[in-house]
């Protein structure tokens, strides 16, 4: 056993001890799904302001439902704050506006996240996050979202992202281009 343990030591040092520094400022688009019944495509980006850890972001969501043939818009639009506790390991912060508009009703609110990014191995990147909504017309709410991040290179990588809200599931995969 301790021999194992050696030999995944020796293995894993390299990977730990190198620096990765996570990226804020990109592109992405792909696909969306919401428990199947609603389905479309999205587009997100961020900005990071220089090395301050401060960004901006935003996403677009239009979504076709299959029950009752409902078009559904999402858009947000925030601010989030990141600090690299490990050379590893960044936590952040976000607090975004939410706007849904379908055929018969529009809802604004709010979204408040907390949540780690962690550098898993060489070319894989993971997301934890605790997202809480509320304000305006929605209805408080909370869900955990993860996702992976795999980049063949220092620009292009391919993101997959499910939030989960009780029985209630959302998923995303796409391709992001970072600056």
């Amino acid at each position: 056993m301790k021999k194992i343990a050696l030999v995944l030591a020796c293995c894993l040092a390299p990977a730990l001890a190198s620096a990765h520094d996570f990226d804020y400022t990109f592109v992405e688009g792909g696909y969306t799904s919401f428990d199947g019944q609603a389905e479309g495509p999205y587009v997100k980006g961020s900005y990071e302001f220089g090395d301050s850890g401060v960004y901006a972001f935003g996403q677009y969501t239009q979504v076709e439902t299959e029950l009752f043939d409902l078009d559904v818009d999402q858009a947000e639009i925030g601010v989030g704050y990141a600090h690299t506790v490990h050379q590893r390991v960044d936590l952040f912060g976000e607090l975004a506006y939410q706007h849904v508009d379908t055929d018969f009703v529009d809802l604004d609110g709010y979204r408040v996240s907390l949540g780690a990014r962690v550098h898993v191995w060489d070319k894989l990147d993971g997301l934890v996050r605790v997202n809480h909504y509320d304000g305006g017309d929605f209805v408080a709410d909370r869900s955990v979202t993860a996702g992976l991040e795999y980049g063949f290179n220092d620009r292009w990588s391919v993101v997959g992202e499910a939030e989960f809200n009780g029985s209630d599931r959302a998923y995303q995969l796409g391709a992001r281009y970072s600056f």
